[in-house]
């Protein structure tokens, strides 16, 4: 017999207190199109700690790539074409999608990295050499306001950049990052990187490979660079903002030709067989069953998988869990029963679709709206 785990881990939520809140990017977006929250994106394996910058003490590190457990590699990779709009929702509390961004406070810029890899879902391959940079917002002196402050003002966060047309095809990480500095000027300074990387395989007609890189980790440092400590707070703030890494990628029209498509994705797709997933989960149908003694065969494989989903869920949530542990039980009610009919119907229990992207997004966007939703997905609880 099988319990519900759902209510276990409501109760100790319930008894656990938020200690620390800052921002986390859950999200990805391709072409307004949601690839569901920690899909296709490497995430912090300390829930308690996914939205903590990284420490001062650590810029130098190999999480400043892609953050903690950032070097792990996730199954899944989303597809992308020369000129998609990449959409990366960030959230101070993972789980809680249409709440706050980040604190007020929170002030600084954003920008967007790219680098190519060989397999993008592939561990061990973000940090170093090879990152280019596609986007970077500062402090708008004509607005007065930071990059940070206009992300607060999209309905749920939208950081969005274009990637390059001339771009050569393959497979990508992509790096988007926000600099807190909010107690960049404090001795001892604490500039605050909140990054994340998303898995993409780029369908182009390009041929251009970026010459203008940097390593990450390697790109900043204390003694090198001045927005580390860069104080927010001056009532005459020093402008130009001093920017670091490498200028913005410019396309080179020359180096694409967009009738071409070069390579054909191999690596990251979704199983056929998935009738759910869960950032590294993904939900295979239990074994059919004619008699009793078969039934709880496939009730076991079910909560085996249920289990499993529980036990690796990303700190954006595990409310397909949910959905998935709900037809266990459906099976598990047949069994007593003796119920030999078969597996019940999963429709009814399927997550709800992943919603498009809705709202503005930051910088502003022309891209028009998709009229389709991805299913087998659903915004964590």
């Amino acid at each position: 017999m099988h319990f519900l785990r759902t209510n276990v881990i409501l109760l100790a939520a319930g008894t656990a207190q938020l200690t620390r809140a800052h921002t986390t990017f859950s999200t990805l977006f391709v072409d307004n199109e949601n690839q569901g929250d920690g899909i296709a994106i490497r995430m912090s394996n300390i829930n308690e700690e996914s939205n903590y910058p990284i420490p001062a003490a650590n810029i130098t590190g190999p999480d400043m790539a892609c953050g903690v457990n950032g070097e792990t590699g996730v199954p899944r990779i989303a597809a992308a074409k020369a000129g998609s709009q990449l959409t990366f929702e960030w959230r101070e509390i993972p789980n809680k999608p249409g709440m706050k961004v980040i604190a007020d406070a929170h002030l600084g810029p954003c920008a967007v990295y790219m680098k190519k890899v060989d397999n993008s879902a592939a561990s061990n391959n973000a940090a170093g050499d090879g990152w280019f940079k596609i986007l970077e917002e500062t402090y708008d002196s004509t607005e007065q306001k930071w990059c940070t402050e206009k992300l607060m003002a999209t309905p749920g966060g939208h950081l969005a950049a274009t990637i390059p047309v001339d771009l050569a095809p393959g497979y990508y990480l992509v790096r988007p990052e926000l600099l807190a500095l909010h107690q960049a000027a404090e001795q001892p300074p604490f500039p605050q990187f909140y990054v994340g990387c998303a898995q993409i395989f780029l369908s182009s007609g390009g041929s251009a490979t970026p010459s203008d890189t940097v390593s990450i980790p390697g790109y900043v440092s204390f003694e090198t660079t001045p927005a580390l400590t860069y104080n927010v707070w001056d009532e005459n703030l020093k402008l130009p903002f001093p920017t670091f890494g490498p200028p913005v990628y410019k396309t080179n029209s020359t180096k694409c030709n967009l009738t071409q498509q070069a390579m054909t994705q191999e690596f990251g797709l979704k199983r056929e067989e998935c009738v759910m997933e869960n950032h590294r989960w993904c939900a295979v149908m239990p074994p059919q069953y004619s008699d009793q003694d078969s039934c709880w065969a496939s009730s076991n494989n079910c909560w085996n998988q249920s289990n499993t989903c529980f036990d690796t869920a990303p700190p954006t949530g595990y409310q397909v869990c949910t959905s998935w542990e709900t037809y266990c039980r459906d099976i598990q009610d047949a069994c007593p029963a003796r119920n030999s009919n078969g597996l019940p119907s999963i429709e009814n229990r399927l997550p709800t679709p992943w919603p498009e992207l809705t709202g503005n997004v930051f910088p502003a966007s022309t891209k028009r709206k998709r009229s389709h939703v991805r299913h087998h997905g659903r915004r964590h609880l």
